[in-house]
This record gives structure tokens, C-alpha cells and sequence, in this order.
């Protein structure tokens, strides 16, 4: 404790003489510390700089955040790293060592654990391996992945930890995790009857106050956005799941949160405050990270923050961590291998690139092994990755993948002509209409996996029209297709859930379920043809009409 001295001349009557003293008073200046807080979010399995589907260099991922994360810890003693949410699934590397080696530690918990994590928020993709990945996941992480919204089924009883106290040089850190609701419905064939994902909202009235007695400073690491854009949400408000993104609305009902790192949108907020509380989030893939400085003083028995600011730090041009790579070089060359693997050839090279806007090939593929799966009548798809290519000549298990980004089951279900027309309508929102010049505009606020291509069904797009009466000339083997019509339908488990917002799908008696990855299937296919041929099932049956 340090002091200043003031003098002060008094003058104290003692018998009949006067004595003059000095009056000594205090005046303390507070105690300060400097915490510095480093948020990631939605990581999706990338740790090296490499693209799996296509081999080149990529500036993303753990290995050139941990680069960064080095410097900064170097130059603040007081830094805590915390992501919130989605990083088990979404590359070649995640994908292999959940089914081809189940057995062994997954490389993101591994390389988590070296660049020493404090916490990670769990988020819906967490889920797509199943319940038996994730909570290995868990017991193998040295760092505590929470969730104070999902409960055993049934119960009020969490599954995860809601929250975790860490003392950072004498300050209490509370750090609460929450993921999104819509694993109720995206994971429903894993989740449904085990787990309920309550309302974050409703969590956070449970846990902050609880949070608030045991902590100096809160931080919350949710898997959930800043907040719900009309029509363009995984689901439907109306479906009985509790809202999506949240964040906003966290901290205009619990200003005791101090610092909030959003996730599962893919966005950038490098700085923004709502109600006091400081809000930021990273994007995706490990490109960037997020810093947010707290200044503190002690205050009686209680450390307050006296100052915050926040910003994201782009890793494009950071040199990856060796130190990251060489202890994760066995799991990179074993993906590596497993993707480069040959499972056929193609007399054809296929390409995605118009496959949004224009009948290809490569779509009427994953339509047509769909349809031969399950018996169904029509199929529905989504293009993931613009830029996939199936070559002409040797095809790996790499040009599937980069086709096919997606955990999806496949299902079919029963459905009415009417909700057929419905399902199509809403997908042909992903058109604008056409610019001055007649060149097709697309709805940047649709996201290109909630648009899907119909096969079994020859139909006409006309975007002139608005929504609702889009959809031209719909028949089915020749024949208009009335509302009272009955079909079989194959599409993927997001879809039959009412994953985007389609819930005219959901609740359709399911025909087809046998767990069995679209992915895989496509797998299964090529290398059962040996030679595919798109003859084979390609077949033009669709158009976006012209101006």
C-alpha cells in the first residue's frame, strides 16, 4: 500500500499551556491490475494452415491464433483464452479421427490443450459425432467446456458445467458457457429423449446472480449471435425452441456480465457495447481473435473494472506455431493420407460453381444417391461448397468432402403437394430478382445452404414474382402436381428437422432413417461404380427463368 503525507498545523490546549502538533492524514491510492482476455469462436476443426480438399495454403486456424496468443501472453502476465463454441467438427481432420480412430484423442482438444485453454463454450456442432465423441471430448480437455442451458431430459439437472471460478492473481473470474437451443432440432435423431436445451435467457436468470456472489468479473462464452434476422434463423420462431441468437438481449438483462464473446454466426464484432457490457466475437476458422482489455481496481474487498476496450486481431499474415504443428504432425499426415486416398474415377470433371443458379451435374449426384438410397420420389439438396470439384480421372475422398461439408443423415419423409410448394417457395427466396443489366441478383441474406435443388420434379423459377409464387410449371412424371398429392421426399437431417426455418417439414412422418452419413453414401457409390459416369444421373429438369 502505498501513502501520501499531508501536514496540518493544530493547536491542542494540555493544563494552561498550548502545544502546536502535526495531523498526519492518508490518502491511499487504489490498487490496480491489467487482465487481458482472448476470445476465439467457431473453429470448425482448422489447427493447420491447409485446405484438406484441395491441398493449398490457408491463413487461418489454431496454429497461427496460438502464434498470436504467444505474443500477447508475453507482454500480460493476467491473459485467460476461452473460445465459444463449434470446434469439433468441420474439416477432413475432425472427420477421420471421429470414424476411422475413434479411439484416439481428437486433435482439437489436443491441440486446445497445449495452447491452454481456460474454457470453451459448447455449440451445436459439437453434437454432429454423436454424444459419445462429445463427452469424451470433455473428460480428455484440461480445460472446462460448459453449458448452463442443456439438461438431462426431463430434469433440471445440467449435463455440463454451467459455469467455472478462476482466480487470475487474486481476482475471481466467473466464465459461464450456453449453446444454442436448435440442437434440439439439427441433432434431434441424437439429442431427442437425453438432453433439452433450455432458453439461454432463462439460464442466465438462474446463474448469473449465483455467478455474481462468487466473482469479481463475468464473462460469458456463448455459442449464440448477436440477434435473430427475420426469416433467416436455423428455425422457425414459432417451432417451440427458444430463441437462436441471444446475445444481445444477455446483456440488455444481465449488465453484471462484463465481457461478452459471442460465436455460432460467423461474424465479426470487433467492439461493441450494450448496456454496459462489452461485446465481441471472431468470426470463424481461426482468421482472427479477439482481445478485450480490463482495467481494474480494487475497491474494498472487491475488484471493479475501471476501463474495457475490445478488437479483433486478424492472424492472415501471422506465421503458424511450429511448436503447435510438430505436436500434431501425425494427426495432420494421417488426414492427409485418408483424404488423398482414391475411391473411383469419373469419366467427367464436375463442377459446382453454377450450381446455385443453374441445373448441374454434380447436384443431380447427391439427388440421385438420395433417391437410390431410399426409394424416394423426389430429393432434395444443397449446394455447401461453390467451389467443389469432382475431377475427370482419379476422385478422393478429399473432392467428397469438399463437396459435402456437412454431418447429415439422410431421411425421408411423407409429404403433401402443398408442402411441396411451400418447401420450394421458401427456397426460391435465395433470389433477389434481376439488376438493370439482366444479370441475376442473389439475396445476400440468405445463406447459400438454406437454397435447395429439387430432382423427381421438373419445375421453373421465375424470380420476377414474388415469394410465394415463384415456383412454375411443378410436375411430377409429367403430370401438375396438385396440393392434395402425396410423395416420398429424401433430404438431409437438418432439413427434416426444420433446420432454416422450413418448418413445413417438420412433424412429416419419417419413411427412411438408418443413421447413414450422406457423405459416406456418396463414398459408398463411387467406389461401388468404380467408373461414374454423369449419364449416369444427370438429368436437366429445372431453370431459373430469364428476365
Amino acid at each position: 500500500m502505498k501513502y501520501f503525507f499531508t501536514l496540518a498545523l493544530a493547536v491542542f490546549s494540555l493544563g494552561s499551556g498550548l502545544i502546536p502538533i502535526l495531523d498526519i492524514q492518508a490518502q491511499t491510492i487504489k490498487e490496480t491490475k491489467k487482465i487481458v482476455v482472448i476470445g476465439t469462436t467457431d473453429i470448425h476443426g482448422h489447427i493447420f494452415p491447409i485446405n484438406y480438399f484441395n491441398g493449398k495454403e490457408e491463413k487461418q486456424g489454431l496454429a497461427k491464433i496460438f502464434t498470436k496468443v504467444k505474443e500477447i501472453r508475453k507482454e500480460n502476465k493476467n491473459t485467460l483464452l476461452f473460445d465459444s463454441g463449434d470446434l469439433l467438427q468441420g474439416t477432413p481432420l475432425t472427420d477421420y479421427y471421429s470414424k476411422k480412430e475413434k479411439n484416439s484423442l481428437s486433435p482439437m482438444i489436443k491441440a486446445m490443450n497445449i495452447m491452454g485453454y481456460d474454457a470453451l463454450g459448447i455449440g451445436n456442432h459439437e453434437y454432429d459425432y454423436g454424444l459419445e465423441n462429445l463427452s469424451k471430448a470433455v473428460e480428455n480437455a484440461n480445460f472446462s467446456m460448459l453449458s448452463a442451458n442443456t439438461y438431462y431430459y426431463g430434469t433440471d439437472k445440467n449435463v455440463f458445467k454451467p459455469y467455472v471460478i478462476k482466480n487470475i492473481d487474486g481476482v475471481k473470474v466467473g466464465i459461464i458457457g450456453f449453446t444454442t437451443p436448435g440442437v434440439a432440432i439439427w441433432s434431434k435423431n441424437l439429442v431427442d429423449k437425453k438432453y433439452q436445451f433450455g432458453d439461454i435467457l432463462l439460464s442466465a436468470k438462474k446463474f448469473i446472480p449465483e455467478l455474481k456472489k462468487q466473482s469479481d468479473i463475468i464473462i460469458a462464452i456463448p455459442h449464440t449471435g448477436l440477434e435473430e434476422e427475420k426469416g433467416l434463423g436455423g428455425y422457425d420462431t414459432n417451432s417451440g425452441i427458444p430463441p437462436e441468437n441471444v446475445g444481445k438481449l444477455l446483456a440488455q438483462n444481465f449488465p453484471q456480465i462484463d465481457v461478452l464473446l459471442l460465436g455460432h454466426t460467423h461474424t465479426e464484432i470487433k467492439e461493441m457495447f450494450e448496456n454496459g457490457v462489452i461485446i465481441s466475437q471472431a468470426d470463424k476458422f481461426g482468421d482472427m481473435l479477439s482481445m478485450v482489455e480490463l482495467e481494474i481496481e480494487k475497491n474494498q474487498d472487491k475488484w471493479v473494472i475501471i476501463k474495457k476496450s475490445a478488437k479483433t486481431i486478424s492472424v492472415k499474415d501471422v506465421e503458424a506455431d511450429k511448436e503447435l504443428m510438430e505436436k500434431l504432425k501425425a494427426e495432420n499426415e494421417n488426414t492427409l493420407n485418408y483424404v488423398n486416398s482414391s475411391i473411383g474415377q469419373s469419366s467427367d470433371e464436375l463442377i459446382a460453381k453454377s450450381g446455385r443458379t443453374k441445373d448441374t451435374a454434380i447436384m443431380d449426384l447427391i439427388n440421385y444417391v438420395q433417391i437410390q438410397t431410399t426409394g424416394a420420389d423426389i430429393s432434395a439438396a444443397s449446394l455447401f461448397n461453390e467451389d467443389a470439384i469432382i475431377p475427370k480421372g482419379k476422385v478422393s475422398i478429399a473432392n467428397i468432402a469438399g463437396l459435402y461439408l456437412y454431418e447429415n443423415t439422410l431421411f425421408s419423409i411423407k409429404i403433401t403437394g402443398k408442402q411441396l410448394k411451400e418447401y420450394m417457395e421458401m427456397s426460391s427466396m435465395y433470389y433477389s430478382n434481376f439488376d438493370e443489366n439482366g444479370k441475376l441478383v442473389i439475396n445476400k441474406k440468405v445463406p447459400g445452404y438454406n437454397y435447395d435443388i429439387f430432382s423427381g420434379v421438373d419445375y421453373k423459377i421465375d424470380i420476377k414474382e414474388a415469394q410465394g409464387n415463384r415456383i412454375k410449371e411443378l410436375k411430377f412424371k409429367g403430370k401438375n402436381i396438385k396440393d392434395t398429392d402425396s410423395f416420398t421426399l429424401a433430404l438431409n437431417s437438418y432439413r427434416q428437422s426444420g433446420g432454416g426455418g422450413y418448418e413445413m417439414l417438420k412433424g412429416s412422418p419419417v419413411v427412411y432413417s438408418k443413421n447413414e452419413s450422406i457423405r459416406d453414401l456418396l463414398i459408398d457409390y463411387i467406389q461401388k461404380k468404380e467408373i461414374i459416369s454423369q449419364n449416369d444421373f444427370f438429368k436437366k429438369n429445372w431453370e431459373v427463368m430469364e428476365n
